[in-house]
Parts: structure tokens; C-alpha cells; sequence
């Protein structure tokens, strides 16, 4: 009889643990980022959301980020989730020309000047417009950077005439069309080659956000800072589709709610960013560095220079299959409006 009652409590002693341990199965999610790990989307975006996730699936979730492109390369974020290289990823969409033309309308010149209301506003165009651009992977969040200025080393820009024939790296397309607008001559560059670029001097600046100048290191090789809040650049969390579907139910809800655009953490993000560009900002100014303030007559003139590009955005996003696009660019606008950003 005992044998027989320690048979049957061992075999259900088994059970348990065999249950326990379906349960318990973690389950892994590399996560590929261009940014380096100083940045403050990898500190206090990333990492704590990672940590979030762990911590809210009881460790069945474990989360591995790989910063600095150490996985993927920078302009192969999307690609890399795509193909399945990594589950997630945080890149920019904008490094594909053409293949996300309704993300592109954030990227317009003088839209907005606050991460948190760029942010927030491509929360609430996501659903009925820009949601389009990603069929093949799942979108976990977006994120603009504050409005981003000019950095040159050798030559202040002062005036829009200071900006011509200068060699400027454009992050995107749309950056790039801005910068020849302007006067200036466009060098397609990710982030991460700005600094030899500038070393070389086979450029003469870059456009990019306070906080980026120091995260790159290129407080070193810039001294005028420009301040002119005229564009952003868009940043997508995306994630492989077959990597989600692969979670349990409740792993995959917790994944998708815990950063949906209605969420509120999409404007969340950007009001990080955009406490950290000041922290930048403040630091660049008592560094040795000059940081240069157009006048609102001479801001109204650079305006005025590139006011043509929103009617050669809709031609564009129109001959890219967006057939609502004049619809788009009217809401974008409206939406800065309503923020009180209309910059």
C-alpha cells in the first residue's frame, strides 16, 4: 500500500512540475536599436520597458536589447525585424525613401517643436492614416525628436545666406529636400558616421537635436548651434509578426497594450526626449559652444523658402499610392493647430 500511495504522490509530484514548468516557459525577445546605450531612449525608454515586461509576465518574458547597432545596422531596423534577424527593433522609417509615405508628413518642415506633441500627434493619425505604411510588421509605438537645428564647425549660420553651398548631412528624404530649399547641399548619412564625416570634412554640419549632438560625441567637432526647431525625424518600435504571434495570448496583449497609441505612452516618450534635449542644450551652452537664435523676421524669411514643399509632399505620397494624402497633410497641420505648436 505504500509503495503504491508513493507511486501515486511521486506521479502527481510530476505532474505538478511538468505543469509548473509549462507555465513558467520564458520566452526571448532580441531587440534591436541604432542607438548607442548612452542615449536617453535606451536608458529610460527601452530599458525600463523591457524591465516592464519581465516583471509584469512573472520572468516569462525575457528581453535583450542590443544597442548601438551592435545587431542590425542603422539603416537596416526594418529589415532586420522583417526578416525575423531580431523580434523587435527601433530604427527610423525614414531611412526606406518612398516606403512609408504617410509616416513622412511629421518630417515636413515648421510642423511642430515639441517631441511630446510630435509624438502625440502621430498617436492620433495613426489609425486612420498612417497604419497603412506597416501591413508587414506590427507597430509597437512612434516617436518624433524635438525639432532639430543646424550644427556646423567652421561657419555660424546666421542667416539663411550663411547656409549656402554648405555640405549638410540629412537624416531622411524629406530632410534632405528641406536643407536644398534652403539653399544648402544634402549628404544622406546615418547618425552614426556624422563624426568622421565632420572630421574629414567631407561635411560642413548636420541637422540633429540637441541631445544627439552629445550622444554622438559631436560636441567635438561642431562649435555654432543654430537654432531653428524647422524639422523632426520619425522613430518606430517595430516588431516581427510571426515573433509575436508566437506568444501566448496574454504575452501578446501585455506586449501590444503596454504601448498602444492610445495609450498616452507614445507623447510620453517625446516628453522624455524632450527633457533631455534641454539637459543638452544647457550643457552645449556653457561648453565653449555658440548657440545661435534667428530673429522672427529672419525665421519668417526660411519659412517662406520652403512653404512649397507641403504641395510637393502630396504630389509625392499621391504618386506612392496615398490617395487621401491632401487629407493627411490638412490633419497633420490642423493638429498642430489644436496643440498650439504650429511652428
Amino acid at each position: 500500500m505504500w509503495t503504491g500511495i508513493k507511486t501515486i504522490f511521486g506521479v502527481s509530484a510530476l505532474l505538478s512540475g511538468l505543469t509548473t514548468a509549462v507555465v513558467a516557459q520564458e520566452y526571448e525577445l532580441k531587440v534591436s536599436s541604432m542607438l548607442p546605450p548612452v542615449t536617453t531612449h535606451h536608458n529610460k525608454v527601452l530599458v525600463p520597458w523591457a524591465e516592464m515586461l519581465e516583471e509584469k509576465s512573472d520572468g516569462r518574458l525575457k528581453v535583450t536589447i542590443f544597442p548601438g547597432s551592435s545587431l542590425c545596422k542603422p539603416t537596416e531596423q526594418y529589415n532586420c525585424v522583417e526578416a525575423g534577424l531580431a523580434d523587435i527593433s527601433y530604427g527610423i522609417p525614414g531611412w526606406s525613401p518612398n516606403k512609408f509615405p504617410r509616416t513622412s508628413v511629421l518630417e515636413l518642415p515648421f510642423l511642430f517643436k515639441t517631441a511630446e506633441t510630435g509624438s502625440q500627434m502621430l498617436a492620433e493619425l495613426w489609425d486612420e492614416y498612417i497604419s497603412e505604411d506597416y501591413p508587414d510588421v506590427q507597430i509597437l509605438a512612434m516617436n518624433v525628436h524635438p525639432s532639430g537645428h543646424i550644427h556646423t564647425s567652421e561657419t555660424p549660420v546666421r542667416n539663411v545666406d550663411d547656409l549656402k553651398a554648405l555640405r549638410i548631412r540629412a537624416p531622411t528624404a524629406v530632410t534632405g529636400d528641406i536643407i536644398e530649399g534652403l539653399g544648402g547641399s544634402k549628404v544622406g548619412l546615418p547618425s552614426s558616421e556624422i563624426y568622421q564625416a565632420m572630421s574629414q570634412g567631407t561635411i560642413d554640419g548636420f541637422v540633429l537635436n540637441h541631445e544627439g549632438v552629445l550622444a554622438f560625441k559631436l560636441n567635438e567637432v561642431t562649435k555654432y548651434h543654430t537654432e531653428l526647431s524647422m524639422y523632426s525625424t520619425v522613430f518606430a518600435t517595430l516588431m516581427n509578426k510571426q515573433s509575436l504571434a508566437k506568444l501566448p495570448e496574454d504575452l501578446q496583449k501585455l506586449v501590444i497594450e503596454s504601448t498602444a497609441p492610445g495609450s498616452g505612452y507614445w507623447a510620453d516618450i517625446g516628453a522624455i526626449w524632450d527633457g533631455n534635449d534641454q539637459n543638452a542644450r544647457n550643457a552645449l551652452s556653457g561648453d565653449g559652444h555658440e548657440i545661435i537664435t534667428l530673429s522672427p523676421e529672419e525665421r519668417a524669411e526660411w519659412r517662406k523658402m520652403v512653404e512649397g514643399m507641403d504641395e510637393t509632399w502630396v504630389s509625392n505620397a499621391e504618386a506612392n499610392g496615398v490617395s487621401n494624402a491632401r487629407a493627411l497633410l490638412e490633419e497633420a497641420r490642423a493638429l498642430a493647430e489644436q496643440h498650439g505648436e504650429s511652428n
